[in-house]
C-alpha cells in the first residue's frame, strides 16, 4: 500500500486497525470464527408482558402484549430476511 498520499488521520486509523487485527479478537475476525457460530443471548420476555406462540398452518407467530393494558391496537411486524 502506498502511504505517501495518506493523511495523518488515515495512517493512525490504519495503525489502529492493524493493532486490533493482531489481537486475539482480531485473529477471530480474520479467520471468520466470529461469523461461523454467532451466539446471541436468550431472549427474555419483559416484565409485565405476556408472551404467547400462536401456531398457524405453515408457520408459528409470536404474540406479545402488556399484561394489564388493553388498547385494542396491534402492531404487526413482518420479518424481512431470507
Amino acid at each position: 500500500m502506498r502511504t505517501d498520499k495518506v493523511s495523518l488521520r488515515g495512517k493512525l486509523m490504519g495503525d489502529m486497525m492493524r493493532n486490533m487485527m493482531d489481537s486475539a479478537m482480531g485473529r477471530r475476525i480474520q479467520t471468520g470464527e466470529l461469523r461461523k457460530n454467532p451466539v446471541e443471548p436468550a431472549w427474555v420476555c419483559p416484565a409485565d408482558y405476556e408472551y404467547e406462540i400462536v401456531e398457524m398452518e405453515h408457520f408459528p407467530m409470536e404474540y406479545l402484549q402488556p399484561a394489564k393494558v388493553s388498547t385494542g391496537r396491534v402492531i404487526l411486524q413482518l420479518h424481512g430476511g431470507g
